[in-house]
């Protein structure tokens, strides 16, 4: 199995005709798959697909079955008593996809980047950079919805020195029980400036915005 590429909703059929304007746009054609509804598919510039779809089947909230949250110990709270947590055999229930990863040649990062932010309304939550040469090599991107919140990020686009293929999907990632990030950055990043101010690191976290 191989996947192709990035599918995103639009609410509007106004917008799903704005997409295929897009230079390289396909026309709108009926989506095949099981979802339904009507698509576009784009091409960044190097070669990678991205699927507009409107119309499609959406699950009601009715059909998603939400577990019982677990209990966690923590350092100073102990919660979990006299209760024992065992993990259930089988598949996992799958909340939504929570991101995708997409890796490209150095050459190609920053057209590639402003690509998705001008065409897709992404917009830039976290960058890494090479301390060596300023650059950015990756960026953090979350839906721009104005004031409203959104996840911290639904794509990671990475700069890469020896890329493979023009553009490749490097990692998925499903959500199933989420934990806030916070809890865990708050945890890790005291230890993390503890490393780098006693070593010389080669990237560093670049805050562009706060998002929960």
């Amino acid at each position: 199995m191989q996947l192709l590429g990035g599918g995103w909703a639009v609410n509007d059929y106004d917008d799903l005709e704005l997409a295929a304007r897009i230079p390289g746009a396909s026309s709108i054609t009926d989506c095949e798959s099981p979802i339904g509804g009507k698509m576009v598919t784009l091409e960044d510039p190097t070669g990678g697909q991205v699927y507009v779809h409107w119309g499609h089947k959406q699950r009601s909230k009715g059909q998603v079955r939400i577990p019982k949250a677990p209990a966690f110990n923590k350092g100073v709270k102990e919660p979990r008593l006299d209760e024992c947590q065992y993990l259930n055999v089988g598949s996992s229930r799958i909340h939504k996809i929570g991101h995708y990863g997409y890796e490209v040649s150095h050459s190609d990062f920053e057209a590639v980047r402003n690509w998705y932010f001008e065409r897709l309304t992404l917009a830039p939550t976290d960058s890494l950079f090479n301390t060596k040469t300023g650059k950015d090599v990756m960026t953090f991107a979350h839906v721009d919805r104005g004031e409203k919140y959104v996840d911290h990020h639904v794509s990671r686009i990475q700069s890469v020195q020896n890329a493979v293929l023009p553009g490749i999907l490097s990692n998925r990632a499903f959500t199933s029980q989420q934990a806030t990030w916070k809890v865990v950055m708050s945890l890790i990043t005291p230890a993390l400036k503890w490393i780098t101010s006693r070593s010389i690191p080669a990237l560093i976290v670049q805050s562009r915005s706060t998002l929960v």
